[in-house]
This record gives structure tokens, sequence and C-alpha cells, in this order.
């Protein structure tokens, strides 16, 4: 009984998991499984043994009741046939017990693999969404491009380029924008590395001011502001793979950008004097150690020039007395 018992706590351990998704719970759910395994090994053995048993106490009553003194043992007789059949009607109900946890773990089993396949279900879901809002911006852009009869409203673009040297024009949105005295502020946001899973496509954004002086670029942070405010955010890796750090971008490659207008800019479209899968420069970048160093960030690198260019062409359409 003290077997049915522990094999009872183990099935309603399972029933009151089976509907959990956490990770540390379905760990637990798992060790209850592992546990009830190796119950149900304990209890085959024990029928093992009881049948031997029944075996050894049913010939004993035969060897006794064809003897001549079986009468003497008539009482002890009957004794063992009760013991006989009380254990019969306790391997049925454990046959019983072990055929509905069978059931159960059978269900809770099922109830994983649907988890399982919900869990990747929405994976894909997720992949394909990002997939088609790509699709539906490039042909919106497309569309516009033929008629033009939605320009204004649509937002600035500039020539993404991945680390394999592909291009595509994708939008950079202007999520703020404000004329001070000396310079043009502006919060922008974009899709800088395309690498990672399509689940973190996420865009990030920029505090930049330009200057009204000369339209060179003033300040970039993908953190704060010069008054402590953070509207900027870095939503590229950190560290890059086989490349610098956030801090390493922030401190030396920002300001090779800062000071530089438009029109030193033109020319260049990635950060080398190298061919990049097929892209050259028209102007050499005086810097090979700084090229050096950010090597390996060529992603994040390029694509920061890029939109920085078309930025500045902006303010320049914009702000720039005709």
């Amino acid at each position: 009984m003290k077997k049915l018992r522990y094999i009872g706590l183990v099935l309603l351990l399972i029933l009151g998991l089976s509907a959990c998704n956490d990770p540390e719970q379905e760990e637990t759910i798992r060790q209850a499984i592992a546990a009830l395994d190796a119950a149900r090994e304990r209890i085959a053995e024990l029928e093992t043994r009881n049948a031997e048993l029944v075996t050894q106490v049913e010939g004993l009553i035969e060897t006794i009741e064809n003897d001549t003194c079986a009468e003497d043992y008539s009482e002890a007789l009957a004794s063992l046939r009760d013991k006989t059949n009380e254990l019969s009607t306790l391997q049925g109900i454990v046959a019983l017990k072990d055929f509905e946890i069978t059931s159960k773990n059978a269900e809770l089993e099922a109830i994983n693999a649907l988890y399982d396949q919900v869990s990747a279900s929405y994976v894909t879901l997720a992949e394909t969404y990002n997939e088609l809002n790509d699709d539906y911006t490039l042909l919106l852009f497309q569309y516009v491009q033929l008629g033009h009869e939605y320009e204004d409203i649509l937002p600035p673009t500039f020539i993404h380029i991945d680390g394999m040297g592909n291009e595509t024009e994708l939008p950079f949105y202007i999520l703020f924008e404000y004329e001070g005295v000396d310079t043009v502020d502006f919060q922008i946001a974009y899709l800088s590395n395309d690498s990672s899973p399509a689940n973190a496509h996420y865009l990030q954004t920029a505090y930049v001011q330009i200057n009204k002086t000369d339209g060179s670029l003033a300040t970039i942070s993908f953190d704060e502001d010069l008054e402590g405010h953070t509207p900027g955010n870095w939503a590229d890796y950190d560290p890059i793979p086989d490349g610098a750090t956030y801090s390493q971008i922030e401190a030396e490659f920002i300001p090779w950008l800062i000071g530089r207008t438009s029109a030193d800019l033109d020319g260049i479209s990635v950060f080398t004097n190298s061919n990049y899968h097929g892209i050259e420069n028209t102007v050499a970048i005086n810097d090979q150690t700084l090229i050096d160093t950010f090597a390996g960030s060529s992603v994040s690198t390029n694509n920061m020039i890029r939109v920085m260019k078309e930025l500045l062409v902006y303010y320049e359409t914009q702000y720039t007395p005709e």
C-alpha cells in the first residue's frame, strides 16, 4: 500500500504541473517523470517476487493437501489462501493504477510535445511577420517611386549594407526634430545589424545635432544628450562579434564623423580603403589605423556613415536657404 501511496503522490505532482510552460517547472515535470519510471521499475520487481512467492505458496498448499496429515494444517492453509487472494487483489489494483499513470504520462508527453510545436510555430510566425513587414516596406517604396503620390509623407531612406555587401533601400525614421539657435536636433531610428535573429531586428536610435553655421555633424549619441536625457539606444551587438564594443565606437569612431558635412562624406560609403565586396569609395579615408581598429565592425560603421549622409542631405533640403 505504501507503493500505491507513493504512485498517487507522483501522479498528483504530474497533474499539477502538466499545464506549466516555465523551464524550471518543465524540469520539475521531467524529474517527476523520472521518479515515476523508477517507482514503476520497483513495482515490476515486486510483481516478479510476488509471482514467485505465489507459486511457492500454491506448491506448498498442494503438497500439504496431498499429505495424510492435511487436516492438521487446515487453518494455516486457509490463511495462506486468504493471503494469496489478497495479494492477487492488490496486484490488480496496482495494474489498474499503473494503467492510469501510463495514460496520464502519455497525456503529459502529448502536452509537452504540443507546447514545443506551439513554441516553434511562434518563432516561425515572428520570422514570417518580420519578413512580410520588410517586403511590405520595400514594395511601398517601390510603388511610391513609380507614382510619387505619397512621397511627402514617407520617411527618408538610406541604402543599408550587410556584411556580405548586399544593399537594400530601407527607411530611417525621424522621431524628433527641433531647430535651435545654433543647431538642428534630431532623434532618428534605423536598422543597422540585420544578422541577428529575426525576433531581435531592433532599430537603434541616435541623437544627432547638425550645426546651422556650416551643416556639419555636431553631436552623435546612442545614449544621452548634452543635458542628461537618454534619447539614444544602441541596438547592435555589444561587443560586436569579432569587432569593437560600443564604448570604442563612441570614443573613437563617432569623433571621426563629428565636424563632417555632406560634402566631406561624398564619395565615402564604406569605412575602408579596400574593395568591400565589390564596393569601393571614390575618396580615400586618411586614417588607416582607425580603419583597422573597426575592420570587424563594418556593418555598424558602414550603416552609420550612410544614414548620417542621408540625414545631412535631409537637413540641407529643409534648412538651407535656396
